[in-house]
């Protein structure tokens, strides 16, 4: 699974009774979401508190069309998209990094995305769908980035944040790296994607 940080709107004196917030849960296993909603039902009305201020929960957004953040794909329909492009924009929404030899990498390269994406991908896709191994060819064509700093309780996690563009010339790599894209939606890529970390559009 993927998970948010907060989204909405922050104030500058901090969140006040009253804030509505969300937060966006990607699952890679369909089998989860009943277990998710059914956890999510029983509850209720019980404060969930984080960062020592209690929330409510007030409303489940599950199908496509009902929010902006509400979205579905099987792992059939993903790898049958249909448009190809050499060309690939990926938005990283929060503090990005991955795991590189012995340390931490804040740039995402194109072989350390797309090879997070596809370790992902194997790891849950039907057997059929998988993909080959591969050694990835591709180039950052263009991007707009900065490192920020994700507070969490054992410190920060430094990571980037902002877009890239990147490229492919290889047709094979074409395809599964826009398939691939198309998945980080609901997977995240990196570290710590279960911690809000390396959320994708």
């Amino acid at each position: 699974m993927s998970l948010s940080g907060l989204l909405g709107n922050r104030r500058r004196g901090g969140v006040k009774p009253g804030d509505t917030f969300y937060c966006r849960i990607g699952l890679l296993d369909g089998s989860l979401l009943p277990v998710l909603l059914s956890g999510i039902e029983a509850w209720g009305t019980e404060p969930l508190v984080l960062g020592k201020f209690p929330f409510v929960l007030r409303t489940i957004y599950t199908l496509p069309g009902t929010h902006r953040l509400a979205r579905s794909a099987d792992y059939r329909l993903l790898a049958t998209t249909p448009q190809m492009s050499k060309d690939i924009e990926l938005r990283f929404l929060s503090p990005t990094s991955f795991k590189q030899s012995q340390g931490i990498q804040t740039f995402p390269l194109p072989e350390l995305v797309f090879g997070s994406l596809w370790r992902r991908w194997n790891a849950f896709a039907p057997e059929e769908l998988r993909f080959p191994e591969v050694e990835w060819q591709g180039l950052v064509a263009a991007y707009e980035l900065k490192t920020y700093a994700l507070k969490m309780e054992g410190g920060a996690e430094i990571g980037a944040q902002g877009w890239v563009r990147y490229r492919f010339r290889e047709p094979e790599q074409i395809k599964m790296a826009t398939i691939l894209s198309h998945f980080a939606f609901f997977s995240g890529v990196g570290r710590k994607t279960s911690m809000g970390m390396g959320q994708i559009q």
